[in-house]
């Protein structure tokens, strides 16, 4: 499907569940902001970036699965990625599978496969953000001042929070499992040492 938002006009991935409304591009990715991609309910954006890097660069899409309207499923593999040690992963060698489903809030699984018959140690990086915007401003129906969106850091994630026009004060907590190594402002990092045919798992929970 497509959806646009302005001027822009990308293919999606759509999930409704309930007040829950989640649209990525075909990656899994909720950027750029201006197509009206991420986590909706109530028609307010409470999650407006969601972003994976695997040594700063966004893996490539192979497929993707929305079937169900609760539950997505996405295939994706790394770009000729240049490691610490000097080698240069070649393209593909790395999958990565984004499991994503609604259950009041938003979870996600990123399972990372090295498919190499040699060890490989790569950064993980999960970009979020969120500017609660309402639909109404976002398809442009009206002007309205940004939201002034602070972050800070908790156990095993980081909170995103901002108070209305109307008074509300809204957050977007982002919990990872295993915690994140590194918490650089809207970014997660995670340092992941990966065996011939191993496997690196996190899980992704986004509560509202």
């Amino acid at each position: 499907m497509s959806v646009s938002m302005k001027s822009a006009a990308i293919d999606t991935i759509a999930l409704k569940e309930g007040p829950y409304v989640v649209i990525s591009a075909e990656d899994g990715s909720m950027t750029p902001a201006d197509a009206g991609l991420g986590l909706y309910v109530h028609d307010v954006r409470f999650l407006s970036a969601f972003e994976v890097r695997i040594n700063g660069l966004r893996p490539l899409p192979l497929g993707a699965s929305d079937r169900q309207t609760y539950v997505a499923t996405v295939q994706l593999v790394n770009p000729a990625l240049e490691l610490a040690d000097g080698r240069v992963l070649p393209p593909q060698a790395i999958s990565i599978r984004r499991a994503r489903f609604i259950d009041g809030g938003l979870r996600e699984r990123i399972g990372i496969l090295n498919s190499t018959p040699e060890a490989v140690s790569i950064d993980l990086a999960i970009d979020v953000d969120a500017d609660f915007s309402d639909m109404f401003t976002l398809r442009g129906y009206h002007d309205g001042p940004p939201a002034t969106v602070s972050a800070g850091q908790q156990p095993g994630g980081l909170i995103l929070s901002a108070r209305g026009a109307d008074g509300v004060l809204r957050e977007t907590t982002v919990l990872t499992e295993p915690p994140p190594a590194t918490i650089s402002d809207r970014t997660l990092g995670f340092a992941v040492a990966l065996g011939p045919q191993q496997r690196y798992v996190v899980e992704v929970e986004v509560v509202l």
